[in-house]
């Protein structure tokens, strides 16, 4: 029962960053694949334009959630590490095969926002 908050907690914040790279790549994609930036700035800075462009929404969304993505999902990797770590019982073996699950989802979600650069 002492564990059952903190794999909530877990779940619930492995769902958030998960939600929240799945946003970004669908609207990464309808930027036509503009991150990762392989023009070195050559094209310049993010702007605006006059029209809500999927380019324009991709920054918006990396500036308010992209960035808070970094420590959250090494909040949740190390947390599922921790609770994959803890004695087993017949109830923690299921806790840990969860945590660990997590764990993957969020190694998955921080290596797409390095490798996308959601910066």
């Amino acid at each position: 029962m002492k564990h059952t908050l903190p794999i909530l907690l877990l779940i619930i914040l492995v769902a958030w960053t998960t939600s929240a790279t799945i946003r970004i790549e669908l609207l990464n994609a309808q930027a036509d694949y503009y991150l990762p930036r392989t023009d070195s700035g050559a094209d310049g800075k993010w702007r605006i334009s006059m029209h809500r462009q999927p380019r324009d929404q991709l920054r918006g969304l990396i500036q308010t959630i992209g960035l808070p993505q970094y420590p959250l999902t090494l909040i949740a990797i190390t947390a599922s590490l921790m609770l994959a770590m803890m004695p087993r019982t017949s109830r923690s073996t299921s806790i840990g095969r969860i945590a660990v699950i997590c764990g993957s989802v969020a190694t998955f979600c921080l290596t797409m926002a390095i490798y996308r650069g959601y910066y």
